[in-house]
């Protein structure tokens, strides 16, 4: 992936990687389950730590994009980095505080 194409990091603004679709649930309090998707990066800069996407980073760093010689590692490679992700839970107090601020204009 080039850098032109490659997704911008929601958490340092730096260039991505790559980015994976995840879904993730909310259950709000009275039981309602809100179905969804967000957008995870994968950052060299933020992620270079963590032990699942430490050796995703290396290998876009050694080959810098996806062969047919190197397909199958880097599926691998990503279906770990993937497995690994963790979405935490929504605040659903500060979501409803949002709303609100936003029904009333203040947002």
């Amino acid at each position: 992936m080039s850098a032109a194409h490659a997704p911008a990091c929601p958490r340092c603004g730096g260039d991505g990687l790559l980015a994976a679709r995840v879904p993730h649930n909310i259950e709000r309090p009275d039981g309602h389950l809100v179905r969804g998707t967000t957008q995870v990066v994968l950052c060299p800069g933020c992620d270079a730590d963590q032990p699942a996407a430490g050796p995703l980073i290396t290998y876009f760093h050694v080959h810098g994009q996806v062969n047919d010689d190197t397909v199958a590692q880097c599926a691998d490679l990503i279906h770990t980095w993937v497995a690994s992700i963790h979405i935490p839970p929504a605040d659903i107090e500060q979501i409803d505080a949002e709303a609100e601020a936003w029904r009333s204009g203040d947002l």
